[in-house]
């Protein structure tokens, strides 16, 4: 049987979503890491960006039916998952995101000087195939997780669908077929809801798992940008010495006598030996000292703070969402990541 390609791409529009952050914050840590990346980097993820939606939106055959990579990768079938991410299998997708080196490829192919990214860009100066190739292995080591938090949200939007309304008698029958129930076995509105957890406890098991499992160059290192950082307050220095100037040139209108006083008391002058031009002249050296503290503020970065891990961080906020959802129930704390359920069929990839 076959089946033809979704006509929501909601799962290539969210499995992009999730890889394109990901893609970007390690973009940041590269950056930061050998600063000449950041001239290059980001025309380089625009083009895998292009061609992964292309790689998400492929069909690949799950005898009796094919399965677009998007919806293997967000289905509950693990099987599909796994042949998906793997490196032997018949439905790997690694070579298609990763471009393979010359010699791999076919003597016709090897024999046009330019014919994929790689070559590309090599074409325009050798060592940008190098940055091609770290942005391809970050795609590939980032589908799986962009797949599983996508895949976390269509559960929990379901789950929120469902809590709102009555379940219509033809979702209770997809339901009964992915639980495996005849139709003689009661199915009620919470054996949906225990479904849809042990369905999200699984993702959760699994995301919380690879963290676990990752080697330590495949971890991206994040620095959040501090909320009274250096640079933010000599940005805001910055501005008020400019407003301050712009209202003294400003010569249509009355002197503050606040402001008046303000500048006698910094210039530690006679509060009548301070006039207009004095007070510009005094400004204007304000804002060049601002301007100049700003630029050494922002060429050392201290405005970041410590670093952290990024996908660590991740599984602990995936944690906290699904011990939220689960607290909606009665029930629910059956539920938590850790629980072990028996493993489920794949009807409910078309719900």
């Amino acid at each position: 049987m076959s089946v033809e390609p979704s006509t929501h791409d909601d799962a290539v529009e969210g499995v992009l979503h999730y890889l394109s952050n990901y893609i970007s914050t390690r973009g940041r840590q590269a950056s930061r890491m050998h600063p000449p990346i950041a001239m290059v980097v980001g025309e380089i993820v625009w083009m895998q960006m292009a061609h992964m939606r292309q790689v998400l939106e492929k069909l690949k055959t799950f005898a009796p039916d094919r399965i677009r990579v998007a919806d293997a990768l967000t289905g509950v079938d693990d099987v599909r998952r796994r042949a998906v991410l793997s490196h032997t299998d018949q439905n790997a997708v690694v070579y298609e995101v990763i471009d393979r080196q010359d010699q791999a490829k076919s003597g016709r192919v090897v024999d046009m000087a330019i014919h994929d990214t790689r070559t590309l860009f090599r074409s325009l100066n050798a060592p940008l195939e190098t940055v091609v190739q770290l942005v391809q292995h970050w795609s590939y080591w980032d589908l799986s997780d962009a797949a599983d938090l996508f895949h976390f949200d269509k559960n929990a939007r379901r789950v929120a669908a469902i809590q709102s309304s009555a379940i219509p008698d033809e979702m209770r029958k997809r339901y009964r077929t992915a639980m495996r129930l005849r139709s003689e076995n009661s199915l009620s509105d919470d054996d949906i809801f225990k479904f849809e957890l042990v369905l999200m406890n699984q993702i959760v098991t699994r995301f919380v798992q690879k963290r676990k499992d990752e080697e330590s160059y495949i971890t991206i290192i994040c620095r959040d940008e501090l909320p009274a950082a250096a640079t933010n307050q000599e940005i805001m220095k910055t501005a008020r010495h400019l407003m301050a100037l712009d209202a003294l040139e400003d010569e249509s209108k009355d002197l503050d006598p606040a402001m008046h006083d303000y500048f006698a008391r910094a210039m530690h002058m006679d509060h009548d030996m301070v006039t207009r031009e004095k007070m510009i002249e005094f400004a204007k050296r304000n804002v060049a000292e601002a301007k100049r503290t700003l630029k050494q503020v922002l060429g050392e970065d201290r405005n970041l703070g410590d670093p952290y891990d990024y996908k660590d961080a991740q599984a602990t906020k995936l944690k906290e969402r699904f011990a939220e959802i689960c607290g909606r129930f009665s029930f629910g704390s059956d539920y938590l990541p850790g629980a072990t359920l028996p493993p489920q069929g794949s009807a409910m990839e078309t719900s």
